[in-house]
């Protein structure tokens, strides 16, 4: 049965969070820059929900906004040159317009970011110990004894040893320092671990292992895993739920089975194509041919219409609505001419 807290939303009302409920509730989300040119819409108004638990995988190429989605989901965007709108609550707690006293309940113990470099992460003048340390006790109200003890229990978890906390970080492999990162982002048992492109930095073997020990993790802890990524390949046997992203908007999301046995959108089939398989005969990969739409740029058609092999006239007139069908989710008038 989901539990309640009441907390205060900022605004002298106290708003019911659900405990246990929903780990991402995004409606409309929008992320624009506002720079000293033409302002960059780096995301265009996305629905995006993550159950308690769930594994899901955010992928697009470079650009395409999926950094953007999770420095907002953590409220990590610069106030002075983003702007954020839309409704968006992790763990029940509302993000946007929250104040910083309300940020801090939400960062670490509600939702953590694993960033994509984890020597840039982690302090080079400090030991990986005190670093965890100092997020427990930043959070809680715990001895340093106690706050140790835990930080060698995150590290066990991720299947460091006690000795690698009095490691200062350059003095561990690349898959070690990533394994020390998300001990230090589960130590408080957060309901969401957001995870922006952690493996690009390493072999095949120790992603694998990395994602791996992660699963097991969200398995035993109970939290819910968004893996930002430009890798499909990574995601399909990993992730349960794959969002495709293209130029800031959701084009396609669903099953990872069903998505990869049949894409319905002709960015996700061309993205997929754009891989070596695993198994089977050797084919010619795909090019997606041209380059992505310009943020900068406001339009009133599919964004994909100039680079997309299936193009139609209504394609260049106005944009396709993600549109349901089943568990799946497509914006694309090849599979819906309504939309």
């Amino acid at each position: 049965m989901a539990r309640t807290q009441r907390v205060d939303d900022g605004l002298g009302t106290p708003l019911v969070a659900e405990e246990g409920g929903p780990a991402v509730e995004a409606e409309g989300l929008r992320v624009t820059y506002n720079g000293r040119g033409t302002p960059v819409h780096a995301v265009r108004g996305i629905d995006l929900q993550i159950g308690p638990g769930e594994l899901v995988g955010l992928v697009g190429e470079s650009g395409c906004g999926k950094s953007s989605v999770a420095m907002a989901l953590l409220g990590l965007l610069p106030r002075e040159t983003a702007s954020v709108s839309g409704s968006l609550r992790v763990a029940g707690r509302r993000v946007l317009g929250a104040s910083e006293a309300q940020l801090r309940d939400v960062r670490w113990q509600r939702a953590a970011l694993v960033p994509q470099s984890a020597m840039n992460a982690l302090s080079p003048v400090l030991r990986v110990g005190e670093q965890i340390v100092d997020v427990i006790r930043a959070h809680e109200r715990i001895s340093k004894p106690k706050a140790l003890a835990r930080a060698v229990e995150s590290l066990r978890r991720v299947g460091l040893e006690a000795r690698h906390g009095a490691s200062y970080p350059h003095e561990l492999s690349g898959g070690m320092r990533q394994r020390a990162v998300i001990a230090m982002a589960t130590a408080l048992h957060p309901d969401l671990l957001v995870m922006d492109e952690p493996t690009t930095a390493l072999d095949v073997v120790t992603q694998q292992l990395v994602l791996d020990q992660v699963q097991a993790l969200s398995a035993d802890l109970g939290f819910a895993v968004l893996l930002i990524t430009h890798d499909l390949p990574l995601l399909l046997g990993w992730a349960q739920r794959i969002v495709v992203m293209y130029a800031g908007s959701i084009v396609e999301s669903g099953p990872a089975t069903e998505l990869a046995a049949h894409p319905q959108h002709p960015y996700t089939e061309m993205l997929l194509r754009s891989f070596p398989p695993l198994t089977g005969p050797r084919r010619e990969l795909a090019v997606i041919p041209g380059q992505p739409w310009d943020l900068r740029e406001e339009a009133d058609q599919c964004l994909f219409a100039d680079r997309c092999p299936s193009v139609m006239d209504a394609c260049r007139t106005h944009a396709p609505r993600l549109t349901a069908h089943g568990q799946r989710s497509v914006a694309c008038f090849l599979r819906d001419p309504q939309s």
